[in-house]
């Protein structure tokens, strides 16, 4: 297949290449030239349209997807609290198959929309990883799965320090070898002895960590979740990992993450 006159958006910078024509062949874009022409290959007509490089959605939790609009106007803690959260009940009461039915339905809709990749922290321990396998089976988009063990503290255990207990510590390694990594609900819902634990693991480590900023920068006002407008599967948000630069370049960091956290808000603070 030929497309031809179309614009697209080609490379890592996103040169803008007005008008020209591009090779597909065996489902991979083969060759992007003006002068492309072929009497054999289909030749289609893409004047005023614009190619670009697929999406990628950062922070997704598509197991949700049987009950993303229900409870819209409730505060976050009854929606998704992982103990007694809106959310966690419905998940519990529905049958595996209803809930890749319509993870399935929300993976059709990403690719519709031009998000070829995301990455999913997902709940339910080994389960819901495996669940999450086979609603992606046979499916043609990208996905990194970050699991979380079903162990939560309460406000008590994480005062004390208490570490995860030896059982859940078994179930860590066997859902990372399930999975690309782990997704930690929050800073400030586990002890520092639980996130010295997750910060062992080798394999991708993502965390909510709005609770740190506030701390960091001082901040006395109220955290507003889900203060954006509401747009289908858009999370505003990206996760970074370090571990390739330190792998490659031999790359050191010179600051924790603290005093980063404290040098990035001063900077913006001072701005004039």
């Amino acid at each position: 297949m030929i497309l031809k006159n179309i614009s697209i958006l080609y490379g890592n910078n996103l040169k803008f290449i007005e008008k020209t024509n591009v090779l597909i062949t065996d489902n991979t874009f083969q060759k992007i030239n003006s002068k492309i022409t072929s009497a054999k290959h289909k030749v289609v007509n893409c004047d005023g349209l614009l190619l670009i490089p697929g999406l990628i959605n950062s922070h997704t939790h598509i197991g949700d997807s049987i009950a993303k609009d229900i409870a819209l106007d409730k505060d976050p803690n009854s929606k998704i609290n992982p103990i007694f959260g809106i959310k966690q009940k419905i998940l519990k009461e529905t049958e595996p198959r209803k809930l890749i039915y319509y993870m399935r339905k929300t993976v059709k809709s990403m690719l519709k929309k031009g998000t070829t990749t995301f990455v999913d922290f997902r709940e339910g321990g080994l389960d819901g990883v495996l669940l999450m396998q086979k609603a992606l089976s046979n499916t043609p988009i990208r996905s990194i799965v970050l699991g979380r063990i079903e162990y939560y503290q309460s406000k008590e255990q994480i005062k004390r320090n208490t570490p995860i207990p030896q059982p859940y510590q078994d179930q860590i390694d066997t859902l990372l070898k399930n999975c690309d990594g782990i997704g930690i609900s929050g800073s400030n819902e586990n002890s520092d002895s639980c996130l010295k634990r997750f910060s062992k693991t080798k394999k991708i480590r993502a965390i909510h960590c709005a609770e740190k900023i506030r701390k960091i920068t001082g901040y006395k006002g109220k955290i507003q979740w889900n203060s954006f407008p509401k747009r289908a599967l858009e999370i505003p948000k990206l996760e970074v990992d370090n571990s390739k630069a330190k792998r490659l370049l031999k790359w050191k960091p010179k600051v924790t993450l603290d005093e980063g956290l404290k040098i990035t808000s001063s900077y913006y603070s001072n701005r004039k």
